[in-house]
């Protein structure tokens, strides 16, 4: 399973524009740079980046079927999710990170397979889980409870106090 990394790609906010239009210009930018990216299957983060912080991630979704990424994005805006999303954070321009589905040895976009769900779908709950260390209140609704309710001393989301003798010498081994 092989995955390739992709962007920051940004949604420039035309003067006046409805996102509508920035979405099919950001897709033209994309097809550009990368053919067939914007149809190929994965997992995205959408963040919010003011200046030149870091972009702070705000959602992570997932594409599985033919309609690709751009389709995805498409549904979120007939659902208005982008409004939704500039209500939680108004401030900083929209960028994108794709992270596309590769055939092996990486050189071409995979074609949706049902034998790739498993794979599309441990990436996202694992950036999902990620992307809570960065943003607490991401706005992804499903896994976000079970990401801060799971706890395994000397592994995973550390409870204050100093831990037990077994999950320091764990960690001790998970960093060596």
């Amino acid at each position: 399973m092989e995955f390739n990394t992709f962007g920051p790609f940004e949604v420039r906010k035309k003067s006046g524009s409805d996102i509508k239009d920035d979405l099919t210009s950001f897709f033209e930018l994309i097809d550009e740079k990368h053919p067939g990216l914007s149809s190929a299957s994965g997992v995205y983060v959408l963040c919010k980046q003011n200046g030149n912080a870091a972009p702070k991630p705000w959602y992570v979704g997932r594409t599985t079927a033919s309609r690709g990424f751009k389709g995805r994005f498409w549904e979120h805006y007939h659902n208005d999710f982008y409004a939704r999303l500039n209500e939680t954070a108004p401030n900083g321009k929209l960028v994108g990170f794709l992270l596309a589905r590769m055939n092996a040895g990486g050189r071409s976009f995979r074609t949706a397979r049902a034998s790739d769900l498993k794979s599309i779908n441990m990436l996202e709950f694992l950036l999902i889980g990620a992307c809570l260390t960065c943003n607490e209140s991401l706005l992804n609704a499903s896994e976000k409870a079970f990401h801060r309710g799971f706890h395994v001393p000397g592994y995973l989301n550390k409870k204050p106090g100093k831990p037990n003798k077994a999950a320091q010498a764990f960690a001790e081994m998970l960093n060596s």
